[in-house]
């Protein structure tokens, strides 16, 4: 039986509207952790952690942006990928 593959799941939509949720937030704490940054002397001990701490958070954002970019192709394939799913559920 050929199942619909362009449509998510009840749990898939969730997970999605989450890990979009965790961005949202994810993008307002980096504008602070930036900020924060930036009132922060120089040269200081201090302003080389929170530069460290930033620069991780925003790895970590990108990783998570990518990860949901691969969510909402799931969600809208492309001509390609609706093939590609078709040709190796018949082989």
């Amino acid at each position: 039986m050929h199942q619909n593959t362009n449509v998510l799941n009840l749990s898939e939509i969730i997970v999605a509207e989450n890990v979009d949720e965790i961005l949202r937030r994810s993008a307002l704490r980096l504008e602070q952790e930036r900020i924060h940054v930036r009132e922060l002397h120089e040269d200081s001990r201090e302003r080389n952690a929170a530069e460290a701490a930033l620069t991780s958070s925003v790895a970590s954002y990108d990783k998570l942006k990518a990860y949901r970019l691969r969510l909402r192709q799931a969600e809208h394939p492309g001509p390609q990928a609706v093939v590609d799913r078709r040709t190796k559920h018949n082989d």
